[in-house]
């Protein structure tokens, strides 16, 4: 599970990171944590390739500073699927976590131990079911399982289909349309005849592209500029 620890009290964010980091050794779960101290939500911007692999973001608030209900607001805007516990001293916005859809709101020095404990495991457990949905493909003997969530766009030339996926890509002969199927439930959209994106990395829509939080841009055929519109 990767971890983003975005809180602007350096002394939360030593707090927060070692609780992550005892119950990670605990559990045996295999976990990654970065830490960032922003002063503004849009400092986030700067960090769009960690945000799309994270699982999960702890967000501070910090009153004339940092707001991190304004980052996660950005972040939901964004579709980026992540989950997002605040972690702060603010005790009036709480109620607002809920149009966020934040999985938990804790204030530092009124928890215990065993309620940051059942945040960390239900976030551990929510990452887990996303990486359980798994596509299989084969090509020349070769096969590969790529978690669905972590697929970022497919790319096809003549019958040759490439899968971008976070950690490398898998070429495999197949169709556009018979991938499309198989990935109707999940938040795919069809950008280009050559091009089928997952919805949540992208960052950014325009007329004739679409920019992924990697920064990568990938063209948008005029029939299917409608898809975008539709699913936005």
């Amino acid at each position: 599970m990767r971890i983003i620890v975005c809180l602007p009290d350096p002394e939360d964010r030593e707090v927060c990171t070692n609780n992550i980091t005892e119950l990670a050794a605990e559990t045996g779960a295999p976990v990654t944590v970065t830490r960032m101290g922003l002063r503004s939500s849009k400092d986030l911007d700067f960090h769009a390739e960690e945000l799309e692999k994270a699982d999960l973001i702890f967000l501070g608030i910090e009153p004339g500073g940092f707001d991190g209900m304004a980052a996660a607001a950005a972040i939901r805007q964004k579709g980026t699927d992540i989950d997002i516990v605040f972690y702060t001293k603010e005790k009036s916005r709480v109620f607002e976590a809920f149009d966020v859809d934040a999985i938990h709101y804790l204030v530092p020095g009124e928890f215990s131990s065993k309620r940051f404990r059942s945040v960390f495991e239900k976030a551990l457990a929510r990452s887990r079911r996303r990486d359980k949905a798994v596509i299989r493909f084969s090509c020349a003997g070769l096969h590969k399982t790529v978690p669905i969530a972590r697929i970022y766009y497919f790319e096809v030339t003549n019958r040759i289909l490439t899968v971008h996926y976070e950690g490398g890509v898998f070429e495999f002969y197949s169709t556009m349309y018979k991938v499309e199927e198989k990935l109707k439930d999940f938040d795919f959209v069809r950008i280009h005849r050559s091009f089928l994106v997952a919805r949540g990395f992208i960052a950014d829509i325009t007329h004739s592209e679409v920019t992924l939080f990697s920064g990568e841009k990938l063209p948008v055929g005029g029939r299917y500029l409608a898809n975008l519109e539709k699913k936005s």
